[in-house]
This record gives structure tokens, sequence and C-alpha cells, in this order.
């Protein structure tokens, strides 16, 4: 067992990847050969028809930028056994487990595991370990879904500040790993 989390270690060096078990400090950027890769899937999805040229025209626009760069993204192995209980306990599920955390001045979108449902992405105003989440999102969201994704966002938490629902919606569309 220990030969297999050093290869998996080594193999997360190699390939980039945080080996701690706190979270990752910031949302990372899309490759050039990402954003290569997605502008040749617009492009074909544009001519076949699939999506308008207002989609094609926002994929690009989203496409080159990074709204995370103003989020906080990491959070310590102590913090993250917290949340996990709090949020167990406010939501009434057993064995969350805390896959993404963001957070802009004192809103927080935390990405768990529940074992219930797909994995959903709660939202907070405050504190997850002393309130319970405003509402979730769970699912799957195209590339070219970007601004619908803020907007529904923005319509559902309205609060929510601008920063933090660009970051989200960027990073569930073009950046979900």
């Amino acid at each position: 067992m220990k030969d297999c989390r050093v290869l998996l270690a080594f193999l997360a060096v190699l390939l980039g990847a945080p080996v701690s078990a706190e979270l990752a400090e910031s949302e990372p950027e899309l490759s050039d050969s990402e954003k290569a890769r997605i502008a040749v899937l617009a492009e074909g999805a544009l001519k076949d028809g699939e999506i308008s040229q207002i989609q094609y025209r926002s994929t690009m626009y989203w496409l080159n930028t990074y709204p995370c760069s103003v989020i906080e993204r990491a959070v310590s192995e102590a913090t993250k056994v917290e949340l996990e209980s709090a949020i167990a306990t406010n939501e009434r599920w057993v064995g969350v487990k805390i896959l993404g955390f963001f957070k802009f001045e004192n809103w927080r979108i935390v990405y768990v595991s529940n074992g219930v449902s797909d994995e959903p992405y709660l939202f907070y105003s405050g504190d997850p370990i002393t309130s319970k989440s405003l509402g979730a999102w769970g699912g799957a969201a195209t590339f070219f879904e970007t601004e619908d994704m803020k907007n529904w966002t923005v319509k559902t938490f309205p609060q929510v500040p601008q920063e933090l629902a660009r970051c989200f919606a960027w990073h569930v569309t073009l950046n979900r790993r």
C-alpha cells in the first residue's frame, strides 16, 4: 500500500498536481493547448449548427479570461475536517468529503461528495461551519454555457459577488477537473 502512495505522489509531481492534503491555493489557468482544444471544439460546434454565433463569441471571450485569480481556493486539512463535519450535520448527510473550496469576501462555494447525489457545489453567504447552505448546484455544463452559468448563479444567489459567480461559472464549464 505504501508503494502505491509513493507511486501516486511521484505521478502527481510529474503531472504537476498538488501532493499535499490541502486543497489547491488557486484555480489553475487553462493551458494554451487546452484553450486551443476547446476553440477547435467550439468552431466545430458552430460550423455544425450545435451552437449559435452568440454562444461561440461568448465561449471565445470566456476562454481567454481568467476570473479565478482573486478567489481563495486553499483550505487547511484541519479546516477541511471541520467543514466536512459541519456540512454533514447541517445537511443531514453521512460521509461528506470536501472536493473543492472557493472563497471571496464573506461568500464560499464548497464542492462536496455526499454519498447521496451528484457531487454538489454548496453556496454560503457566511461561514459554512456555522450556517446552512443557501442552495446548491450539481451536474454538468458545457464550455458554451459559461455565461448561462454565471447568470444562473447571480439570479439564484442575488447577493453573490460577481467575482465569485464568474469564477464558479468558468470553473464548471471550462476548467472542471
